[in-house]
């Protein structure tokens, strides 16, 4: 508080003004900003030609501030490309997200089909195993038919009196009970 007093009545002074609030005009107003920019200042040093230029145009306009300048000062192009890099940061970033996204229903659909074939290849086991246990049974069926068979023709060969071939003669050997 104390620091602005002590501007104000150096202003005053510069200007000739009694009154604690200063009322400047345009060419005041510029000679003031001219002084601020022409000096060792942070306004000097913030402060392109060009942008000083921007800003006394304003100012003879009597429009506002920034109004014609549209963020065209060069102490706003750090910002400008600061806001374009988050921009396409978010852009890269939103692009990841679909990408990841995409991956992981890429990733449930792929789940779901290799589900779909374990199901699909149990359905399977379980019907070869029917099938197998029906085979079993058909080869149990036959082999009793194939012994009953032997049986007879065995028999019926001993009763006349033939020779068994050496096969015969291993079924009736391994057959006895």
């Amino acid at each position: 508080m104390e620091e602005n007093s002590l501007i104000t009545q150096r202003l005053n002074k510069v200007f000739n003004k009694g009154s604690k609030k200063i009322s400047l005009s345009k060419n005041e107003e510029i000679t003031l900003l001219e002084f601020l920019y022409g000096n060792d200042t942070y306004f000097s040093e913030a402060l392109t030609d060009d942008d000083f230029g921007l800003i006394k145009q304003s100012i003879l306009d009597d429009t506002g501030f920034f109004s014609n300048m549209r963020g065209e000062l060069s102490i706003f192009s750090d910002y400008k490309k600061e806001v374009k890099a988050l921009e396409i940061e978010v852009k890269h970033r939103d692009d990841k997200i679909l990408e990841l996204e995409t991956g992981r229903s890429n990733l449930v659909d792929t789940l779901q089909e290799s589900r779909n074939k374990v199901e699909s290849l149990k359905h399977d086991l379980d019907d070869s195993y029917d099938e197998s246990t029906d085979q079993d049974k058909v080869i149990s069926n036959l082999k009793d038919e194939n012994d009953r068979l032997m049986k007879e023709l065995v028999k019926l060969k001993l009763e006349k009196g033939e020779t068994l071939t050496i096969f015969e003669n291993k079924w009736l050997i391994d057959n006895i009970k």
